[in-house]
């Protein structure tokens, strides 16, 4: 009887210790499948971050020159209207300058 139950008692152990192996694997297992998508996450991420700071550049970029050439054009538009007013004034001065000469007459 005693042999029986020490039969009993290491197979009983044998299967505990095997199933707590299993347990054991499993876990691991699940952990690596973790690591593993943490890894590929934290990579799309690092990936995803860089094009984006690349895009915000181009676009800072973009709109600064296009600030710049706005600027440009403002800033030949509004020499031509200060060019074509001196050229009216100076007309007009030259026509009030006339009637005076003609009135003075």
């Amino acid at each position: 009887k005693a042999l029986e139950y020490e039969v009993k008692g290491t197979l009983l152990n044998y299967l505990l210790t095997n199933r707590q192996e299993k347990e054991v694997q499993e876990a691991k297992r699940k952990v690596k499948t973790v690591d593993d998508n943490l890894a590929d996450i934290e990579k799309r991420y690092s990936e995803t971050k860089t094009k984006l700071e690349e895009d915000i550049r181009k676009l800072k970029e973009s709109q600064e020159n296009e600030a710049e050439r706005l600027k440009k054009d403002y800033e030949e538009k509004l020499a031509k209207v200060k060019e074509s007013y001196a050229a009216s004034e100076t007309k007009l001065k030259e026509n009030a300058a006339a009637q005076d000469e003609k009135i003075s007459k």
